[in-house]
Protein backbone atom coordinates (compact mmCIF):
# COMPACT_ATOMS: atom_id res chain seq x y z
CA UNK A 1 0.00 0.00 0.00
CA UNK A 2 1.88 3.34 -0.92
CA UNK A 3 2.83 5.17 2.34
CA UNK A 4 0.36 8.20 1.57
CA UNK A 5 -2.44 5.86 2.01
CA UNK A 6 -0.66 4.34 5.12
CA UNK A 7 -0.50 7.96 6.46
CA UNK A 8 -4.03 8.51 6.11
CA UNK A 9 -5.34 5.62 7.85
CA UNK A 10 -2.78 6.30 10.73
CA UNK A 11 -4.27 9.29 10.92
CA UNK A 12 -8.09 8.20 10.90
CA UNK A 13 -7.58 5.91 12.98
CA UNK A 14 -5.42 7.89 15.23
CA UNK A 15 -7.86 10.91 15.24
CA UNK A 16 -11.23 8.86 16.12
CA UNK A 17 -9.46 7.21 18.74
CA UNK A 18 -8.38 10.57 20.71
CA UNK A 19 -11.60 12.12 19.73
CA UNK A 20 -13.68 10.01 21.39
CA UNK A 21 -11.64 9.39 24.32
CA UNK A 22 -11.62 13.60 24.88
CA UNK A 23 -14.74 14.17 23.63
CA UNK A 24 -17.20 11.26 24.56
CA UNK A 25 -15.27 10.36 27.87
CA UNK A 26 -12.96 12.51 29.36
CA UNK A 27 -14.57 16.01 29.01
CA UNK A 28 -18.44 15.33 27.66
CA UNK A 29 -19.97 16.43 30.52
CA UNK A 30 -17.60 19.55 30.49
CA UNK A 31 -18.68 20.26 26.52
CA UNK A 32 -22.28 19.98 27.32
CA UNK A 33 -21.97 21.96 30.33
CA UNK A 34 -20.28 25.42 28.26
CA UNK A 35 -22.16 24.76 25.05
CA UNK A 36 -25.85 23.51 26.38
CA UNK A 37 -27.45 26.07 24.45
CA UNK A 38 -25.68 26.17 21.08
CA UNK A 39 -25.08 21.94 20.78
CA UNK A 40 -26.76 19.59 18.48
CA UNK A 41 -28.64 16.98 20.28
CA UNK A 42 -27.45 14.63 17.81
CA UNK A 43 -24.33 15.63 15.83
CA UNK A 44 -23.95 15.57 11.70
CA UNK A 45 -21.36 12.78 11.65
CA UNK A 46 -20.81 12.82 8.27
CA UNK A 47 -19.88 16.42 7.97
CA UNK A 48 -17.04 15.28 10.63
CA UNK A 49 -16.27 12.65 8.66
CA UNK A 50 -15.50 14.53 6.09
CA UNK A 51 -13.34 16.68 7.55
CA UNK A 52 -11.12 13.98 8.98
CA UNK A 53 -10.91 12.48 5.71
CA UNK A 54 -9.16 15.89 3.96
CA UNK A 55 -7.39 16.40 6.59
CA UNK A 56 -6.00 12.85 6.45
CA UNK A 57 -5.25 12.86 2.70
CA UNK A 58 -3.39 16.26 3.35
CA UNK A 59 -1.35 16.22 6.16
CA UNK A 60 -0.20 12.72 4.54
CA UNK A 61 0.22 14.42 1.29
CA UNK A 62 2.40 17.03 3.29
CA UNK A 63 4.37 14.28 4.53
CA UNK A 64 5.32 12.78 1.43
CA UNK A 65 6.27 15.87 0.08
CA UNK A 66 8.13 18.26 2.89
CA UNK A 67 9.07 15.58 5.70
CA UNK A 68 12.39 15.51 5.99
CA UNK A 69 12.68 11.92 8.29
CA UNK A 70 13.43 13.63 11.19
CA UNK A 71 10.87 13.48 13.95
CA UNK A 72 11.34 16.62 15.50
CA UNK A 73 10.53 17.91 11.66
CA UNK A 74 7.59 15.58 11.37
CA UNK A 75 6.03 17.10 14.96
CA UNK A 76 6.39 20.42 13.66
CA UNK A 77 5.00 19.81 10.07
CA UNK A 78 1.76 18.24 11.83
CA UNK A 79 1.94 20.92 14.61
CA UNK A 80 1.90 23.57 11.88
CA UNK A 81 -0.44 22.15 9.69
CA UNK A 82 -2.94 21.26 12.82
CA UNK A 83 -2.47 25.18 13.80
CA UNK A 84 -5.81 26.31 11.39
CA UNK A 85 -7.88 23.94 12.63
CA UNK A 86 -6.92 24.55 16.33
CA UNK A 87 -7.15 28.01 15.98
CA UNK A 88 -10.43 27.96 13.96
CA UNK A 89 -11.78 25.07 16.65
CA UNK A 90 -10.66 27.47 19.80
CA UNK A 91 -10.89 30.89 18.65
CA UNK A 92 -13.56 30.79 16.27
CA UNK A 93 -16.16 28.70 17.33
CA UNK A 94 -16.47 30.91 20.61
CA UNK A 95 -16.15 33.95 18.70
CA UNK A 96 -19.57 32.77 17.09
CA UNK A 97 -21.49 30.82 19.73
CA UNK A 98 -22.77 30.47 23.04
CA UNK A 99 -19.48 28.78 24.90
CA UNK A 100 -19.00 29.92 28.42
CA UNK A 101 -16.60 30.07 30.03
CA UNK A 102 -14.73 30.82 27.04
CA UNK A 103 -11.37 30.48 28.78
CA UNK A 104 -11.90 27.20 29.44
CA UNK A 105 -13.28 26.13 26.21
CA UNK A 106 -10.03 27.52 24.65
CA UNK A 107 -7.91 25.96 27.04
CA UNK A 108 -9.37 22.47 25.83
CA UNK A 109 -9.67 23.15 22.24
CA UNK A 110 -5.75 23.89 22.13
CA UNK A 111 -4.97 21.28 24.37
CA UNK A 112 -7.07 18.75 22.34
CA UNK A 113 -5.26 20.10 19.06
CA UNK A 114 -1.48 19.87 20.53
CA UNK A 115 -2.43 16.30 21.52
CA UNK A 116 -4.03 15.52 18.83
CA UNK A 117 -1.40 16.75 16.30
CA UNK A 118 1.40 15.88 18.41
CA UNK A 119 0.57 12.76 18.31
CA UNK A 120 -0.43 12.73 14.43
CA UNK A 121 3.28 14.11 13.82
CA UNK A 122 4.61 11.14 15.61
CA UNK A 123 2.41 8.89 13.78
CA UNK A 124 3.27 10.62 10.48
CA UNK A 125 6.87 11.01 10.93
CA UNK A 126 7.09 6.95 11.90
CA UNK A 127 5.36 6.20 8.71
CA UNK A 128 7.25 8.75 6.19
CA UNK A 129 10.55 7.72 7.59
CA UNK A 130 13.09 7.04 5.61
CA UNK A 131 14.19 3.24 5.43
CA UNK A 132 18.11 2.10 5.94
CA UNK A 133 17.48 0.00 2.25
CA UNK A 134 16.87 2.22 -0.61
Amino acid sequence: MPKILVGASAYIVLTFALAFIWNMILFRDTYVAMGAESMRENPIMPLGLVAILVEAAVLSWLFSAFFDGSFKQGLLLALAAGAFSMTYGALVVPAKFLIDPVAKYVLLELGFGVLHYGAAGAALAFVFRKSDRS
